[in-house]
């Protein structure tokens, strides 16, 4: 599991724990299912960094979703 610093927005917290959290496909060990694994590159950690800094663009592309479901907020 990828070293995911804390970040001040919640939003911004939940974007970087489905990107770079544990795997939930992996806990299942399904061998038909092949899970994505994203590393946490510096130039990731940045951007989420400045996301977390300025989360307004964020909140705004989520207001716009008609259901706060976990999978359709992670398909955002």
């Amino acid at each position: 599991m990828e070293n995911i610093p804390t970040f001040k927005n919640q939003v911004i917290r939940d974007l970087a724990w489905s990107c770079f959290g544990p795997n939930l496909i992996d806990m299942f060990s399904q061998p038909d299912i092949q899970s994505l694994k994203l590393d946490l590159t510096p130039e990731r950690n940045e951007w989420l960094l400045e996301l977390d800094q300025n989360p307004e663009s964020t909140h705004l592309h989520l207001s716009h979703l008609k259901s706060r479901r976990l999978g359709i907020f992670f398909d955002a």
